[in-house]
């Protein structure tokens, strides 16, 4: 099937660009899930750091991922038009991740002190412009991994946005204990 044939299934741009994402929400969920049901962290602050890696290492966006995630925005935006389906294909991408990047924080002993999606949505937004940036900037997307977003920044950003579950177990001596 021609490029033009396949384009003729959708009947605007922006039916395709949805689609297309679609696919692209499943398999960024997909790779998140299966490295996450891999791992095991240990409960101690390297626990955010060996997370923040293993989501670089897993490739939840790549360079095409991410083309197809803006041009949908700016098509939004520049144009006008179905703005709400623009916003609706970007809340079906944070909630497909919510739940995931729960159980990762379950994982590493810990819970999102904000809001989920909230939370989910600061380290997206932030993952996706330094991923940029990376690129922009001339480096490799296959060494994002090794810059100093997901070396330093994510780190900081999932331990700043949730606590450890042991902080929620009231202290022996404490009043919430003796009572």
């Amino acid at each position: 099937m021609s490029t033009h044939a396949f384009r003729q299934l959708f009947p605007t741009a922006d039916a395709l660009l949805d689609a297309v994402h679609e696919a692209l929400v499943d398999e960024c969920s997909s790779r998140l899930r299966a490295c996450i049901d891999q791992f095991v962290a240990s409960a101690t602050p390297a626990g955010v750091t060996e997370a923040a890696s293993l989501l670089a290492k897993s490739w939840p966006l790549d360079r095409g991922g991410l083309i197809i995630r803006g041009e949908r925005r700016v098509r939004a935006m520049a144009g006008g038009l179905d703005g709400p389906g623009a916003a609706r294909s970007e809340r079906k991408f944070l909630g497909a991740l919510v739940d995931i990047f729960t159980d990762l924080m379950t994982r590493i002993g810990r819970r999102f002190e904000w809001d989920p999606m909230l939370a989910v949505r600061v380290i997206l937004d932030t993952y996706e412009r330094s991923f940029e940036a990376w690129i922009l900037d001339g480096h490799s997307e296959l060494t994002f991994a090794d810059s100093p977003y997901i070396a330093r920044t994510l780190p900081t950003l999932l331990e700043q946005l949730s606590q450890s579950v042991a902080n929620d177990a009231p202290q022996s001596g404490s009043a919430a204990a003796v009572a």
